[in-house]
């Protein structure tokens, strides 16, 4: 079985201007879901012999950007609860990766004033598929996703 997590929220303020219940609603959304998906399909995936996760975070999980702290944040650590889930797991034959990607063309970031080289949800989804289609023997803890060409010079983003 595979089970991807796609489920993201952000809101661009800074730290000091964001609201406890902004706070909680990104470390719902961004973290505690994941986790909760973990608690629920890790006994499933191990009583069946095996299967795969896929969590989908972002650059920003590894790369501080100015007005995104809390999302930074909950990125961050969702790359290290998989992280610590995939050796937890994998003797289980379980593999748990994260797919990290860049900037992405989507209804949201058109919203976005300021040009960024994105890569199209296709591009992400095709990722995923390589992740799922990987050799049963192997796995990729983390991969990236960035556009070719960039405007910004921070190489995770």
């Amino acid at each position: 079985d595979l089970f991807i997590n796609n489920a993201g929220v952000w809101n661009k303020k800074l730290l000091t201007q964001a609201t406890v219940k902004e706070f909680d609603w990104m470390i719902s959304t961004n973290l505690a879901a994941v986790f909760y998906s973990f608690k629920e399909l890790l006994p499933r995936m191990k009583k069946q012999g095996g299967g795969q996760i896929i969590n989908i975070s972002s650059g920003a999980g590894r790369v501080p950007f100015p007005g995104l702290s809390i999302y930074c944040a909950t990125k961050s650590a969702l790359n290290m609860l998989t992280a610590v889930a995939s050796l937890e797991s994998r003797n289980d034959r379980i593999k748990i990766s994260v797919l990290s990607p860049g900037p992405v063309d989507t209804s949201v970031r058109k919203s976005k004033t300021q040009p960024v080289g994105q890569v199209t949800a296709d591009q992400v989804a095709e990722a995923a598929v390589a992740l799922a289609r990987q050799d049963h023997d192997a796995y990729s803890w983390m991969v990236d996703v960035r556009p070719l060409e960039s405007k910004t010079v921070i190489p995770f983003v």
